[in-house]
């Protein structure tokens, strides 16, 4: 992800980064912060491997998961939030919605559940839902709506955003599946 201010951040699988020689090389597992000029900021060491690309909130706070079953926000200083535990490994992207909602799934891809989490920016669970097979990140629609697109038995989830009502929409092959445009807006 890249911050407002050009910061990259990036989590890592047990390497480190040498600012000297903008290099990764192996080490442990950290969130980095480092300047579009490659300087490091700072870094965080964390239980697990980071499995994803943080999102970042609107506050700049960066929410992760690790594949220690933990999920993380972390301030623009590197200082721990807080921490979520969750039922199975976090190794998609989460997304932030416009009123501070974070939505992000469980599991991983040679397992066949998955778990959304919708949690409040102080950590809290707003709501959860089992899903019936793996989902990676969620999409978020203008109107709201969560959306997720199974990898494993092709399910299209579409999700109120204040509760986890589900529609399921099931495509047969060669199905093409017409669904409300979502608008990309680009800074």
């Amino acid at each position: 992800s890249i911050g407002d201010d050009g910061t990259v951040y990036f989590g890592t699988d047990n390497v480190t980064y040498d600012q000297e020689n903008m290099t990764i090389e192996e080490g442990n597992n950290y969130l980095y912060a480092v300047s579009s000029q490659g300087n490091l900021r700072w870094r965080q060491e964390l239980n697990g491997e980071v499995g994803s690309t943080p999102a970042i909130g609107t506050d700049g706070t960066l929410y992760f998961g690790t594949m220690n079953n933990t999920f993380y926000a972390v301030n623009e200083n590197g200082e721990i939030e807080w921490s979520y535990e969750c039922d199975k490994e976090v190794s998609f992207s989460a997304v932030t919605s416009k009123d501070g909602v974070i939505y992000f799934t469980s599991g991983r891809f040679d397992r066949d559940k998955s778990t959304l989490y919708a949690l409040n920016e102080n950590g809290t669970t707003r709501w959860t839902k089992k899903l019936e097979n793996l989902a990676p990140s969620p999409i978020i629609g203008n109107d709201g709506s969560i959306y997720l697109v199974t990898t494993l038995k092709t399910n299209i989830y579409s999700l109120g955003p204040s509760s986890p009502t589900v529609d399921i929409t099931r495509p047969t092959r060669g199905e093409v599946i017409k669904m409300k445009s979502v608008q990309l807006e680009w800074g």
